[in-house]
């Protein structure tokens, strides 16, 4: 069995087969301990939506266990981090061989990015049944 990525989460919402769930996302920093001094720590509350046919299950307020397999989280920073940044090398790479204007350069790398994120967005609709979380009390 492959080990999976697991976050506690606080159900925020229930509806008949989908629960929204907080998870507090936070920096490597905050467990500084000089960190009321530096103010980088950063705290974000993110919302996710999980399908569920046990979503009556869980009631507002409920601490739970977000679950995905480690498998399709590394597939996701490659969607998410790894490609992008391969198309955007890529774009750089091809256009050096046509000019040497640094600022064209930047703007096709930045455009070669932006196509890629334009296609994912495309697909997203196939991509959203891929990466499935399971919750848990």
């Amino acid at each position: 069995m492959h080990p999976n990525i697991c976050h506690q989460a606080i159900v925020t919402k229930v509806e008949p087969s989908k629960l929204t769930l907080t998870i507090e996302s936070v920096s490597a920093c905050s467990a500084c301990t000089a960190k009321s001094m530096c103010h980088l720590t950063e705290k974000k509350d993110k919302q996710i939506i999980v399908n569920t046919v046990d979503a009556t299950k869980f009631q507002e307020g409920e601490s739970v266990v977000l679950e995905m397999e480690e498998k399709k989280g590394m597939k996701a920073v490659l969607l998410a981090y790894v490609l992008p940044l391969v198309s955007g090398l890529l774009a750089l790479l091809i256009t050096i061989l046509f000019t040497s204007n640094e600022g064209i350069m930047g703007l096709c790398t930045i455009a070669g990015i932006a196509i890629y994120y334009c296609i994912l967005w495309v697909w997203s609709p196939r991509l959203n049944g891929r990466f499935e979380f399971s919750v848990h009390k």
